[in-house]
């Protein structure tokens, strides 16, 4: 799916999904094999957002003639425009956190769960090899951050 802008929605999942990468199933493969795996899955979709990113692959541009257009017109152009900048921003996110998997591949921490220590289930990182925790810990950070959101909620509300 793509919008106006030039940039693929939700086109990073898919490029790191287990569909388009042959990935290592058998339990004969070396750790060796399965990080080296991840990491050209990590590379490409990497690739991808790279060209996404950069100026030839984006129609992020201001136009003067918007400024003479209606204000419906410049609605939809500044929608658009604020929509663009977000996909961008959520890219550049989404690099950030595969350059730190590729650092974790280099210092030997790739595929260990950062809170607990144990390995993270294969099937994870299939479906997200930048992934830095656990599924058992990633749940526990997820209820921590909501505990402590309503908490701050409750700290600001005006009774």
């Amino acid at each position: 799916m793509s919008n106006n802008s030039g940039l693929a929605v939700g086109n990073t999942e898919n490029v790191v999904s287990s569909t388009e990468v042959d990935l290592p199933r058998k339990k004969k493969d070396s750790r060796q094999e399965q990080v080296q795996h991840f990491k050209r899955a990590l590379l490409q979709a990497r690739s991808v957002i790279l060209e996404e990113l950069s100026p030839a692959g984006s129609t992020l541009t201001y136009n003067l003639a918007d400024v003479e257009a209606d204000i419906l017109d410049r609605s939809a152009s500044d929608l658009e425009r604020t929509l663009c900048l977000l996909l961008r921003e959520r890219g550049r996110n989404k690099l950030k956190e595969i350059d730190d998997a590729l650092e974790r591949i280099q210092d030997g921490t790739f595929g260990f769960c950062e809170d607990c220590g144990d390995k993270i289930p294969l099937g994870r990182l299939e479906v997200m090899p930048f992934a830095i925790t656990c599924i058992d810990c990633k749940s526990l950070r997820e209820k921590r951050d909501k505990l402590l959101s309503r908490k701050e909620e409750d700290s600001f509300s005006y009774d």
